[in-house]
Order: structure tokens, then C-alpha cells, then sequence
């Protein structure tokens, strides 16, 4: 091996060794913020700046990998396609602020008491970039009442269940919408991401009117199976 080559070789395996560290420092951080319950404000890559929580499930991309960010960079590539992010189903509210320098107005709508803390907190840190939308309602076929599983603060799989469930722990009453009631004839350039854990058929049901006169763009959706 010439010393070009062993200069080469030791460099690569120094930057592997340093990117270990850092990666390992950031997961000891990440076990000792859960364990005493330590939040922060964290900035995103696109400026956009958020509170994180150790009870959220989106807390390990502050210390290893996005989970979704293939979808983020899909949805990020195509947002000239409207001018208004609808985030159905908006948990802490990362998605829309990693959506925030992209569009004029971010639409949040979030059943779960506690996640609406969250993305009342995310809109007030971000005003500056877009303008903030947030409705506490979850979001199926028809308005009215609706049974809700909240599984813990700031789970990620929170979702309607049926009747079946009332009485249940974990399970309160909530007040559902349809999107055409919240959205039509408002915008007519909306790009939306709905993930409401089954329920996005229903969504999709109360959103005909949005579909109709085509002011949906782009729609990224999660399709599970209908709750239970």
C-alpha cells in the first residue's frame, strides 16, 4: 500500500470513527433526557424550530435517523404544487414544520389534548416563517362525536375506535369533522399528509367536495386497516 493509499484509508476510517461518537453521544443524550424527562427546543434543518419531548415518538430523529423522511423529502420536492400544507393527523406537529418555509399556511388538525399543546407550541416558535391554522378535532366521514384511544402523551398510533371501546381506559369522547367542512371552498391549492391510523378512508369520504373541484394537489396517506 502506498502512503496515498494508506493516507486515504486512514481518513475514511477516521470520519467513520468520529460519525461512531457523535452517533453514540447523541443516543447516551437521548436515554438520559427520557429518563429525567428533560424537553428542549431543538432547530430543524430547514430553520423551523420545535420543542422536543422525551415521550414523543418522534424524539430518536433528534439523535439518529428520521423515520419519514422520505415522505418529508417527497412532499418537500413537490410543494410548488400549492400553496397550503394540510397535516391531518398532526401528533407534535413535526411534519408541518418541517413543511413550514415551503408554504404561505399550515393547517393543522389534532384531536389528542396533549399533542395540541405540542403544535401550539411548534406554531408560536415558527409564526415568522408561515401562518399557522390549528383545529382540535379528529377527522373522519361526518361531523359529530367520536370515541378516541389516546395510548399515551404524544403517541404517534392515538386514533378513533368504535363503540365497542367506550368505557375503555385511555378512551374519551372527542368531536370529529369532515375536511370539506374545515377546508372547501377556502383554498384551491392544497397539498395534504394524512395518517390518522386507519381512518383515512373515512377522511377521504368527508373530503369529496375538496376532491371534486380538484383543490387537493397532492395527497400522501398512510392506509391501515379501519380501526377496531
Amino acid at each position: 500500500m502506498t502512503c496515498s493509499e494508506y493516507r486515504s484509508v486512514l481518513s475514511v476510517a477516521t470520519a467513520a470513527l468520529i460519525k461512531l461518537h457523535i452517533l453514540l453521544a447523541r443516543g447516551i443524550f437521548w436515554v438520559v433526557s427520557k429518563r429525567i424527562g428533560l424537553n428542549f427546543v431543538a432547530q430543524l434543518f430547514n430553520g423551523a424550530r420545535i420543542k422536543v419531548s422525551p415521550n414523543s415518538s418522534y424524539s430518536p430523529m433528534f439523535y439518529f435517523k428520521y423515520p419519514e423522511g422520505n415522505d418529508m423529502r417527497f412532499l418537500r420536492v413537490n410543494a410548488s404544487l400549492g400553496d397550503v400544507f394540510v397535516d391531518v393527523g398532526a401528533n407534535v406537529g413535526i411534519f408541518s414544520a418541517l413543511m413550514a418555509d415551503k408554504f404561505r399556511k399550515v393547517v393543522m388538525l389534532e384531536p389528542s389534548e396533549e399533542s395540541f399543546r405540542s403544535i401550539e407550541m411548534m406554531a408560536s416558535l415558527n409564526s415568522s416563517m408561515a401562518t399557522f391554522e390549528l383545529h382540535k378535532i379528529a377527522v373522519s366521514d361526518r361531523p359529530g362525536p367520536v370515541y378516541f384511544l389516546n395510548e399515551h402523551a404524544l403517541s404517534s398510533t392515538n386514533r378513533i375506535v368504535n363503540e365497542g371501546h367506550a368505557g375503555d381506559n385511555c378512551v374519551s369522547v372527542v368531536h370529529a369533522d369532515t375536511l370539506d367542512s374545515v377546508l372547501s371552498g377556502r383554498f384551491d391549492r392544497i397539498i395534504m399528509k394524512i395518517d390518522i391510523e386507519g381512518g383515512e378512508e373515512k377522511a377521504f369520504t368527508g373530503a369529496l367536495a375538496l376532491f371534486h373541484t380538484r383543490s387537493i394537489k397532492l395527497v400522501m396517506f398512510e392506509r391501515l386497516a379501519e380501526p377496531t
